[in-house]
């Protein structure tokens, strides 16, 4: 193996560890006010995490290749149906505009999409693999960072109760 390869794999192991420390350390820390616009499937098409103060918020990065986000967005569409006066759930689309349209057309979707092609939303909580689910508390905490596909209708209750659900850790 080369010199330039083992550097190389060097960095990306330290940028991985750094990306999971990053998300240990924002559990317990208030979530930014975050400003979404492209919204699409919402009655508004832009809005602040802010807005949503009081209510359990669940930001779910997806993308409409990915198997288990596409699993796990028809239980998050039926716990913000269930639960549209205490929770918000925002999903944010790394897929362009086209295909994305494309995929909503075949596939309808009752949750508000935000469009994120550039990856401008992944600063505020970074990953690589998806899904990636960010729970925000009624305070405006950051309670949890999970995947989606974890997420269940006890962990939901509970969260809506103001409890903690225990749910593992995306590293």
């Amino acid at each position: 193996m080369t010199y330039t390869k083992l550097i190389l794999i060097a960095f990306c192991l330290l940028a991985t560890l750094n990306l999971s420390a990053q998300s240990s350390k924002l559990i317990g820390k208030p979530a930014p006010d975050i400003h979404f616009t492209d919204v699409l499937n919402d009655t508004q098409t832009s809005y602040k995490l802010s807005d949503f103060k009081g209510k359990v918020v669940i930001i779910d990065f997806w993308a409409t290749w990915c198997g288990h986000c596409i699993n796990s967005l028809p239980h998050l569409a039926k716990w913000q149906k269930k639960y549209s006066k205490a929770m918000k759930i925002i999903t944010i689309s790394t897929d362009v505009k086209s295909r994305l349209q494309k995929f909503l057309n075949i596939k309808p979707l009752e949750l508000p999409v935000v469009m994120d092609s550039l990856g401008e939303y992944r600063k505020y909580f970074p990953h690589f693999e998806l899904p990636h689910t960010v729970i925000i508390d009624q305070k405006g905490f950051v309670k949890s960072i999970t995947s989606g596909d974890k997420l269940n209708d006890k962990d939901i209750d509970l969260l809506i109760h103001g409890k903690n659900p225990n749910l593992p850790l995306k590293e």
